[in-house]
């Protein structure tokens, strides 16, 4: 860690951490993912970040780093999330010789940005608000009219086909691919989003995306839950195949010094353990705060995360609260179990035991 060079530039700070660079986005580092460069004969690109990034920042990074773009091998995409997809187009254009992998589930969205996703739309109906609706409503045809002129759809070469929720995991596996000197493993980590994919290089850096202990969102739809678990007892098997030494984040905070992107494995798996649980205890939880009760996700979610810090002000008051998609897949687990079941009040959803 003591070899991690600080390079300043106009619009974020690229990290050196040896075998690969971690490009940070402008401003809000909790709402907008890095962009990895992971060094060698062939670079691979993990991620395309969002336009707060910027096109010119990745190339002065090439500069910086002598990374030549029409050296880079691959450009990964670890999930169809804007903040991690937005610039494939312009960056494909840059790296003309790259091939461009991410999963099947994945395809569509990052290929149709200009269109919002159905687990989009449910977050609007899920965050109850009269506000968001009526912006969504009036404003939302406009914008996905503005993207979709600017934006064409870009190539995908390679898909990932596996997900592993009918067969057992192991790292053998998992697709490989060879970028020059490099062997890099794609390991699927759905759940975070229906296609979510992380990556191992050969020197034990395990690229995670967003695939991160506690991470705010969830996909919200009924099998997210089951998909998560399963990925975090994937992902904590790996040490038996692998050795696995540094753990990558996407997301960090830039008011922050040092290194929040990454972490030792075992801290980060110890962190996935306590994530589990976290997982198991709020199950049992929800039954107990609903016992004479009926109350929307929102009010549930208070009453769980009573003293959860705010994800982001801006997100929160102007669009909606990722921690409802948690509660929103615990109650679809549950009311799968027969614990708790649904109902519907003047077109608004609520939640009870049986």
């Amino acid at each position: 860690m003591s070899e991690i060079k600080k390079i300043p530039n106009e619009l974020g700070i690229s990290f050196d951490y040896g075998s690969f660079i971690i490009i940070r986005p402008r401003f809000n580092y909790r709402m907008s993912g890095s962009v990895v460069i992971i060094k060698g004969e062939n670079p691979v690109i993990i991620d395309t970040g969002f336009p707060v990034i910027g096109i010119s920042t990745i190339e002065r990074a090439f500069i910086k780093f002598r990374v030549e773009k029409n050296s880079v091998s691959h450009i990964l995409i670890t999930h169809a999330h804007p903040d991690h997809s937005m610039n494939l187009f312009r960056l494909k254009k840059l790296c003309k010789k790259a091939k461009v992998i991410c999963h099947k589930n994945e395809l569509h969205d990052i290929q149709h940005v200009a269109q919002v996703s159905r687990t989009f739309k449910q977050n609007f109906d899920m965050a109850d608000s009269r506000f968001l609706n009526a912006v969504n409503r009036f404003l939302g045809p406009f914008s996905r009219l503005f993207i979709y002129i600017l934006t064409f759809y870009p190539r995908i070469d390679y898909l990932v086909t596996q997900d592993f929720r009918n067969e057992e995991f192991s790292l053998e596996k998992c697709p490989k691919i060879r970028a020059g000197d490099k062997i890099l493993t794609i390991i699927p980590t759905i759940g975070h989003s229906v296609g979510h994919i992380s990556i191992l290089d050969d020197e034990g850096n395990l690229f995670l995306g967003d695939f991160v202990p506690f991470t705010p969102w969830i996909n919200p739809e009924a099998q997210a839950l089951d998909d998560i678990i399963q990925s975090i007892q994937n992902i904590l098997q790996i040490d038996n195949e692998a050795k696995v030494k540094l753990a990558v984040r996407s997301h960090g905070d830039i008011r922050r010094d040092g290194h929040w992107e990454t972490s030792t494995w075992i801290d980060e798996k110890h962190r996935f353990q306590l994530f589990l649980e976290t997982i198991n205890t709020s199950l049992q939880r929800i039954p107990q705060l609903l016992k004479d009760k009926t109350l929307n996700v929102q009010e549930i979610t208070v009453k769980l995360r009573s003293n959860k810090k705010k994800y982001s002000t801006f997100l929160e008051r102007f669009s909606f609260n990722p921690n409802l998609t948690w509660t929103y897949v615990y109650c679809l687990k549950l009311e799968k179990m027969q614990k708790i079941k649904r109902i519907v009040k003047n077109r608004k959803l609520f939640w009870t035991i049986f």
